[in-house]
């Protein structure tokens, strides 16, 4: 009976995940593609959804297992492909975005945490540390009042309510 309505249930999971990834809450429609591949590891349209949000999260290695599987279980190669396709440009347009941003990390002409100037910087954090520690130093204990368990309501016991 429980499987039966499981069953039943995978048709409406799977309109609402595709509702849901159009609406952007591609978490949301992930988890229902899993509850739908936890009742029924054989359909091929879950893993097919499933591997389209994965693509728009970002879990691109996720994403193409998702579409070998959505394949083995029966579904049209032409949609997959198309989708692969899609995560192979995707994947090319971050790789350039990092190529980018990743440009000159390893120059030989690029300023290194052990230049002069560099070093001037982390002397003078050093210094001001010290200073600081110094400056407590002289300063003394701390002159704070020990917590006691009365409160300004001079019969009050705060403890009591923590001890029931």
């Amino acid at each position: 009976e429980n499987n039966r309505l499981r069953a039943l249930s995978n048709p409406l999971l799977l309109n609402e995940a595709l509702l849901m990834r159009r609406r952007g809450a591609f978490k949301e429609c992930e988890q229902n593609c899993n509850e739908v591949i936890e009742n029924d590891p054989s359909l091929a349209k879950a893993f097919f959804r499933r591997g389209q949000v994965r693509v728009d999260l970002q879990k691109w290695e996720d994403a193409r297992h998702d579409f070998m599987k959505a394949v083995e279980c029966g579904a049209v190669s032409g949609d997959v492909d198309k989708e692969l396709n899609r995560l192979r440009k995707l994947e090319r347009q971050q790789d350039a975005k990092d190529g980018k941003a990743l440009k000159h990390t390893f120059d030989p002409d690029r300023p290194s945490i052990y230049d002069t100037a560099t070093s001037k910087g982390v002397e003078k954090a050093l210094r001001d540390i010290k200073e600081d520690a110094l400056r407590r130093k002289a300063r003394g204990p701390s002159t704070r009042k020990p917590v006691t368990k009365t409160s300004s309501q001079k019969n009050y016991d705060w403890t009591t309510s923590y001890t029931k």
